[in-house]
């Protein structure tokens, strides 16, 4: 999917920019730039950290994030400047600094993190001036990088600048499955590259820091390869664990070539941490099961030791651990969930200051921390960060600076005054968040469902005192949802703009409430989808011009609508291409009874408008690129957000212009609210928190 999304970044910048009298309207960030959180002990959270480099020389630190770009600090963490705002994508899997010139920095694009939930890049870049500028180095020919969707590592020989070796997943995604990658290599400096290990979905390369020409690879599902040769040809280490072993990470013992360690993470039952200590030819189980992963290492894990003990381990999972004894026995340094944890959960890189030996940094789901005693103790570098994954945002009806947002694994965040945001409930995961335009003390946030020991249940809860909370839960067994409705990972639901009071939420059926979500009732067909696994409804909406009309939208193409407040519905879904997720629709504020939609995916159109009798697609130029929220101002202004930014039409979707300015570029938009007293729009960023534009109807 590089290919495709690297298309779309390009198709999407030669559309033209929105023309304006005068100076054109630009989008401008509104936090968070790290978020206080309730005075938990590990401090501010800023977003997830994919990756992490360091100039030790001059004390330079760079971030890679999962989709908020590249990050540089001059200042071991005490500020940070963005420094890929032109990079085409915000999707960062791996940072390389050349050894022999730490002003040249190579970038892997798309987090290569688990299955097919991540966000894909657009191939290899690389930068000589320190971040200031980039260029691509994809190659050219019928072999280049660009085919990668994800990159797990790069590695810049330290005697070779030119030759450069990288590793990740091609193009494809099977749900469940690790589709297959390759290793590629370059002698001059990305001009061309070369396959050295195909049909492998990649997850880790390493070298051995002592020998240039010995490098280690971890292959998703397939097992762990050795490269003497300086990464020409590869090698299954067959005395190892291989096949179906899930995620492999692995590590070299900087002090001692010979010490390597692999984890494969097949499952947290299954997962299995081994060791060498002589270069491969024979390895030994260290320890298993959650000893050896404390779940979920489908998602993350990282392996590092320490520069001058080779028994030394470090292993970030959920929590972050170390081993003395080579890793039959771990202790775990960050303390479990809760308020006393050091350091936030789920760790995706670790970096480690050779001339320091106890000096490490992690990044994770919550940001930067960084230890100098061995892990002991740890400071919070999050600073200004500005990394939150937003899933969804409400805004106060009367107040562009109050924001209440749903952040990927950073729990329900509110901006309140200035640019500060805070905590307002622990949530895990946080999802749609809305403030009642009537009464504004009615506050709703979300988490992800819960098995109440009867099934899945929604996770929403209400607050009646505003913002701050205190929060209750209002869609268990007690308030009329039964448990085991099929469900996904982000429960919509919404209110009656019109009549705050009156809310609706989406299973595989609808849910409404007359009482501000106290009880629930079941209106609607039985199940609104096709009936599979992974089929419930995605997308809720009630026309702002005439409550009768409620939209429902599933994960499976279908698009119901109610004329009558929610009680009786019809299937409305002819016209669209099936085996498509409805991600947002938006009726038309001059006649509830047409719509927009926007869907998922690659290959079909993403926009697609309903005037009666079936829906007809809307092109209009949009890139071939995921559409994730739709706006419809007026019967003419119509708002696009995508996986590559905002668009905008002002002749109902005939020609979209680029609204980007402002934005940095390839980033990916969730959702679009306008607020209709102030005349705003506020953007929900999935790498970059909040964005705000003064909103011009045509």
């Amino acid at each position: 999917m590089a290919e495709k999304r690297f298309a779309a970044v390009r198709s999407a910048e030669v559309l033209p920019l929105e023309v304006s009298r005068g100076t054109a309207a630009k989008w401008v960030p509104r936090g968070p730039y790290s978020s206080t959180f309730g005075g938990w002990r590990f401090g501010n959270v800023a977003g997830r950290v994919s990756c992490l480099a360091k100039d030790f020389t001059n004390n330079i630190l760079y971030v890679g994030s999962a989709s908020g770009g590249i990050w540089k600090s001059t200042n071991d963490g005490g500020s940070w400047s963005s420094v890929f705002e032109k990079g085409g994508t915000q999707t960062i899997g791996a940072i390389a600094l050349d050894p022999s010139d730490s002003k040249t920095i190579w970038v892997g694009t798309g987090e290569n993190s688990s299955w097919c939930e991540e966000y894909f890049g657009i191939g290899i870049l690389r930068s000589t001036d320190g971040g200031a500028t980039w260029e691509s180095r994809n190659g050219t020919g019928a072999t280049t990088v660009a085919d990668l969707s994800t990159v797990a590592s790069i590695i810049v020989d330290p005697k070779d600048s030119e030759h450069i070796i990288v590793g990740g997943r091609w193009r494809g995604c099977t749900a469940g499955l690790y589709n297959a990658g390759a290793i590629y290599s370059s002698d001059d400096a990305g001009a061309t590259w070369t396959v050295r290990l195909g049909n492998v979905p990649v997850t880790r390369i390493v070298s051995d820091p002592k020998s240039s020409k010995l490098l280690w690879a971890g292959g998703s599902d397939r097992g762990l390869y050795k490269s003497t040769n300086g990464g020409d040809t590869w090698t299954l280490q067959t005395s190892a664990p291989k096949g179906d072993v899930g995620r492999v990470d692995v590590a070299v013992a900087p002090s001692n070539g010979k010490y390597v360690y692999a984890l494969f993470g097949s499952e947290s039952s299954k997962a299995q941490l081994w060791r060498t200590t002589d270069g491969g030819a024979r390895w030994s189980k260290m320890t298993a099961g959650r000893n050896a992963c404390d779940g979920q290492c489908w998602y993350n894990m990282i392996l590092a030791v320490h520069p001058t003990n080779p028994n030394i381990v470090y292993r970030g999972t959920i929590q972050l651990y170390k081993t003395t004894d080579g890793g039959a026995h771990w202790a775990n340094l960050t303390g479990s969930w809760g308020a006393a944890q050091k350091v936030h959960q789920d760790t995706h890189a670790l970096l480690i200051d050779r001339s320091s030996p106890d000096t490490f940094y992690v990044g994770c789901d919550g940001g930067v921390w960084k230890t100098a005693d061995g892990g002991v103790n740890f400071t919070n570098l999050n600073s200004n960060l500005s990394l939150t994954q937003f899933y969804d945002i409400g805004v106060h009806p009367t107040s562009n600076d109050i924001i209440v947002g749903g952040a990927q694994d950073n729990s329900s965040l509110a901006r309140t005054t200035g640019n500060t945001w805070a905590l307002t409930e622990v949530t895990g995961d946080g999802f749609v968040s809305i403030i009642n335009p009537v009464t504004t003390d009615t506050v709703y946030t979300a988490s992800y469902p819960w098995d109440s020991g009867n099934g899945a249940q929604p996770s929403v809860l209400r607050s009646t005192n505003g913002i701050g909370g205190p929060y209750g839960w209002i869609t268990d067994e007690g308030n009329g949802i039964p448990a085991g409705d099929r469900i996904g990972w982000v429960t919509p639901y919404t209110l009656d703009p019109r009549t705050p009071t009156t809310l609706f939420l989406g299973t595989h059926r609808i849910y409404r409430s007359t009482d501000s979500g106290s009880i629930w009732t079941q209106v609607g067909p039985a199940d609104m989808t096709n009936g599979g696994q992974d089929d419930y409804l995605n997308s809720i909406v009630v026309a702002s011009s005439n409550s009768q009309y409620v939209y429902a939208g599933t994960t499976d193409s279908r698009i119901w609508r109610s004329t009558d407040g929610g009680t009786n519905w019809s299937d409305i879904s002819k016209g669209l291409p099936d085996g498509r997720v409805i991600n947002d629709i938006a009726a038309d504020p001059s006649d509830a009874g047409k719509a927009f939609c926007v869907l998922g995916g690659f290959g079909t159109a993403h926009l697609y408008e309903y005037k009666g009798g079936s829906w007809t697609a809307r092109t209009g130029g949009l890139p071939d690129i995921p559409a994730t929220t739709v706006l419809a101002l007026n019967a003419k202004t119509i708002y696009v957000g995508t996986d590559v930014g905002v668009f905008k039409s002002t002749n109902r979707a005939v020609a979209f212009t680029q609204f980007n300015t402002g934005m940095p570029a390839g980033l990916v938009v969730t959702d679009l609210e306008y607020n209709t007293t102030t005349r705003t729009i506020t953007a929900a960023t999935y790498g970059r928190g909040a964005w705000q534009i003064q909103a011009t109807a045509q």
